[in-house]
């Protein structure tokens, strides 16, 4: 009778234990097992004009991925050099962002920049040295200079701070960008065609040797929109229009103005070659109201 009964609950327990190793094996679906199609979403940036447009800041390229939620980030820049904590393409703020945002939230960053080589150090070399060649007295500085900062500044202001509407991404992608892409000479267009194949070339099989749920691609809005084209016809390659991410980057935004952006973006304004040589060309207004919120968010801090 005690064999009887310990045999009968092992026989329960086997049951029980088979149910639970059982159970969730048949939640699983045929299609759960199969790999995802990695979705894409190209992000246009500005470069150094991020500085100026205060519709479409560094704050903006943040609250944007924070909307995309990417499991993987791609910009221009060289591997190596992010691996390190660092961007080689240091004058490009996108990348900035890109590599804060990744070491935020725990996800991998790729360069699609081939590593620099001795080559083009010496390349830089001689550039530096032509360059101080062309401008060995005040005078040629100035001469130079002068004219380039007035048209640099009455740029940015025509472009972003006395617009008729605001330039965020969406105004950007609906009409500014294509607008002064029809600008272009053919031979801008044909360069800028030629950056987009070489960004194909160099992400579509990142993405096919790392797969993940989702990417986001950070380029210069020329050829992002290149790029992006070229990505639709990508076999296995899921492309969505950032345009999807829009609102949900609006709501974003607020957490991503912080006191440190804040001040990213006001040394654009305030401390940059352009906001010193011409500061009627930046709206006193939104400046004033930034200050203020800064004020607000760190009065202690100089």
């Amino acid at each position: 009778m005690i064999a009887a009964l310990f045999g009968h609950r092992i026989q329960t327990f086997s049951s029980v234990l088979l149910l639970v190793w059982a159970g969730p094996w048949q939640t699983v679906s045929p299609s759960q097992l199969q790999p995802t199609t990695p979705e894409v979403v190209v992000v246009p940036t500005l470069g150094t004009d991020h500085a100026f447009d205060l519709d479409y800041s560094v704050a903006h390229v943040a609250a944007l991925l924070d909307a995309i939620a990417p499991d993987a980030l791609a910009v221009e820049d060289v591997t190596d050099w992010l691996g390190a904590g660092c961007v080689y393409r240091a004058v490009w703020p996108e990348n900035h962002i890109a590599l804060k945002y990744a070491r935020e939230q725990s996800i991998p960053i790729w360069g699609m920049r081939r590593p620099p080589s001795a080559s083009e150090y010496d390349q830089t070399v001689e550039g530096i040295a032509r360059q101080n060649e062309r401008y060995a007295s005040p005078d040629a500085v100035e001469r130079e200079y002068r004219v380039r900062l007035d048209e640099t500044t009455a740029r940015i202001a025509r472009e972003f701070s006395f617009t008729s509407a605001p330039q965020t991404l969406r105004s950007l992608l609906r009409s500014g960008f294509p607008a002064r892409a029809a600008t272009w000479t053919p031979a801008e267009r044909d360069a800028t065609a030629a950056a987009a194949r070489r960004s194909i070339e160099s992400l579509v099989p990142l993405i096919r040797a790392n797969p993940r749920r989702r990417w986001a691609v950070l380029l210069p809005w020329g050829h992002a929109l290149d790029t992006a084209e070229l990505l639709r016809a990508q076999p296995g390659i899921r492309y969505r229009p950032v345009d999807e991410f829009l609102t949900s980057a609006d709501g974003a935004l607020a957490k991503r103005m912080d006191a440190g952006t804040i001040s990213w973006i006001l040394s654009g304004m305030l401390d940059d070659w352009y906001g010193m040589w011409a500061p009627q060309t930046f709206p006193a207004e939104r400046i004033a109201a930034l200050l203020k919120r800064l004020q607000t968010l760190a009065p202690r801090d100089p």
